[in-house]
């Protein structure tokens, strides 16, 4: 979903094509969404964040120079925590895709 916004509960078709062009097997291959909170302190800049991956889909490895393809591959979103809320200005969340 390459610059779409991603919607909370909406299967989004995954589809890839991996090589391996290297001399070692690829244990395992997956995507996922990490979310990162950040907690902003009056009056400062600083800010505390913490992050997670609140989705991921996990597939199997393959072999030494060879290729893996995934073809509309379903990943589904979990429900998301609103973003850019309208009178909140302590507390920012940014989802973004991790591959």
């Amino acid at each position: 979903p390459s610059k779409e916004r991603l919607r909370s509960g909406r299967g989004y078709p995954i589809s890839a094509k991996i090589s391996n062009d290297t001399d070692s097997v690829i244990k395992r291959c997956e995507i996922s969404i990490l979310q990162r909170v950040y907690f902003h302190a009056k009056h400062t800049f600083h800010f505390e964040k913490t992050d997670e991956h609140f989705a991921k889909m996990k597939r199997p490895g393959f072999g030494v120079r060879t290729q893996e393809i995934w073809n509309s591959v379903p990943f589904y979103v979990p429900a998301l925590p609103p973003t850019g809320l309208a009178h909140c200005k302590n507390i920012d969340i940014k989802h973004w895709l991790k591959h």
